[in-house]
């Protein structure tokens, strides 16, 4: 007796997702929602970003991100390939929900290895009052992980 209630109960359950699930597709397809593109894409061919519009003096680099650091004054990254010289690129830690987002983008394209794009500007040199040298380091602008 409780086996065949426990079986019907299963049946049940089961049937009730299947409506619920079919139901729900039904009105989505009837009214015609679909998902928006990504307002960011990133281009075919290379590893440039498209659709985010920067500073003219800022500009997208690609990153292996091959060490992750955080001081009490900022946390910044080193890439494995330089530009020009430049090797790191710091956040001052002054906001904290920043420097956490941030961070997070970091840690993760380190881990996983993926391409870690940086937007910054060579020739701002205001790193220098969170330790960011000027030979080597410039300040974080924006971080995409692709």
């Amino acid at each position: 007796m409780f086996r065949s209630r426990l079986i019907k109960g299963a049946i049940a359950l089961l049937m009730m997702f299947v409506i619920g699930f079919f139901g729900a597709w039904i009105v989505q397809a009837s009214s015609g929602t679909t998902a928006d593109p990504a307002a960011v894409v990133q281009s075919s061919g290379n590893d440039t970003l498209v659709g985010i519009t920067s500073p003219s003096s800022a500009s997208w680099v690609n990153c292996t991100a091959n060490s992750v650091a955080v001081f009490s004054n900022r946390i910044h990254v080193r890439c494995t390939q330089s530009y020009s010289g430049i090797r790191y690129f710091a956040y001052p830690t002054t906001d904290a929900a920043s420097v956490a987002r941030f961070l997070s983008i970091l840690t993760s394209a380190q881990v996983s290895g993926h391409l870690l794009q940086v937007l910054y500007d060579p020739a701002d040199h205001s790193g220098t009052s969170y330790s960011c040298a000027s030979n080597d380091c410039r300040p974080i602008q924006a971080v995409a992980l692709y």
